[in-house]
């Protein structure tokens, strides 16, 4: 997770304040990763904090789709669309927070990667994710498709930083009991 202390050189590159919080999403653009509702969520963040930037790590078949949705929108600058990058552990500790909002999941690797990067977690509660998320502790799982629920978890964690910090270093410590990334 962001350390406000020493910057962040994918933030700088990025053009993205220290101080700023920071959501992340990492995956393909296609309908299991569910980009519609992934924008929609982002844009109802935006609308309530304008502050806040989102990286979305990934490429495909709708991409264009949800760049044109989050175009629309007052804020979209805010919105880093960053394609595929082999900087992700990078990325991750350049963020505050992961958000997935796929309609169906294995065991998602992004969210792992998530946990072992100590960032919390907010994703609709399908398959692999509820073996991952524990409400509360390492994150939010919330009902699928329940866009609403993501952005207020996602307000909820910014406004609660010590508490997001403490869902992270919980998502950790859980992940490596049961998971080898």
């Amino acid at each position: 997770m962001q350390n406000p202390a020493s910057p962040s050189p994918v933030r700088q590159g990025l053009g993205i304040p220290e101080s700023a919080w920071v959501v992340i999403s990492v995956g393909n653009f296609k309908p299991q990763k569910n980009p519609p509702a992934l924008a929609k969520t982002v844009k109802i963040v935006l609308d309530v904090d304008p502050s806040i930037h989102f990286l979305w790590v990934g490429d495909g078949e709708l991409r264009k789709e949800a760049e044109d949705d989050v175009a629309l929108h007052p804020h979209s600058a805010n919105v880093h669309f960053l394609g595929w990058r082999n900087d992700v552990p990078a990325l991750l500790a350049a963020s505050n927070c992961f958000l997935l909002t796929s309609l169906w999941e294995g065991l998602p690797r992004a969210l792992v990667e998530a946990a072992v990067a100590r960032l919390p977690s907010v994703a609709f509660a399908v398959n692999g994710v509820k073996d991952i998320l524990i409400e509360g502790e390492t994150g939010f799982p919330i009902p699928p498709k329940d866009i609403q629920s993501a952005a207020e978890k996602i307000l909820w964690l910014k406004n609660n930083p010590q508490e997001a910090v403490r869902m992270g270093n919980r998502a950790r410590l859980e992940v490596a009991k049961e998971f080898d990334i």
